[in-house]
């Protein structure tokens, strides 16, 4: 029976980008958008990784290892803060800590509902089964998840609340 050293090398690099998403955003980040042309290299990725994205990656593992309380990620339009910050550390949070909850706030109900449905989309992805083995997404019916987003839209709208006293007519001068 011959051995081939080759495959089992790939494979081991496989398993060891598996091993190292589970432990890094922007690793994870880069293992769940691979490459559509070559699926099978660990190596290549739709997600390339800037300075900034690293940075940004290891500012939310700290928040993850909870030596962040309150972080605020403000960069230009179109640097990565959606994909990186809100999809990708959701899944990524969501699996390494099943028994948190997590809040994205939006500025509307169309935003809310894309985020959730593309975090479960990289949830359900077989990249991601395959770095979170353990983890699965409890099943809901669309109609309770709109039920769900429309009820979490309605209670998160900003309300105007004005603090100073009411003046009655017959008490103003």
């Amino acid at each position: 029976m011959e051995v081939d050293l080759n495959r089992y090398l790939k494979l081991l690099e496989y398993r060891k980008g598996l091993l190292e998403a589970e432990d890094d955003l922007v690793r994870f980040a880069e293992v769940t958008m691979p490459n559509i042309r070559r699926p099978n290299d660990i190596h290549s990725s739709k997600y390339m990784a800037a300075l900034h994205h690293r940075f940004m990656g290891d500012l939310m593992m700290r928040v993850e290892a909870g030596e962040l309380k309150k972080l605020i990620v403000n960069t230009a339009p179109r640097h990565g803060k959606t994909e990186l910050c809100t999809k990708r550390f959701c899944a990524w949070y969501s699996a390494r800590n099943p028994d948190h909850d997590i809040i994205v706030a939006t500025y509307n109900e169309k935003f809310a509902q894309d985020f959730g449905k593309e975090v479960r989309e990289i949830m359900a992805s077989p990249r991601f089964q395959q770095v979170f083995p353990e983890y699965f997404l409890k099943s809901q019916s669309n109609e309770s998840l709109k039920n769900l987003c429309r009820r979490r839209y309605l209670l998160s709208r900003p309300q105007i609340v004005d603090h100073r006293p009411r003046c009655q007519p017959d008490h103003c001068g």
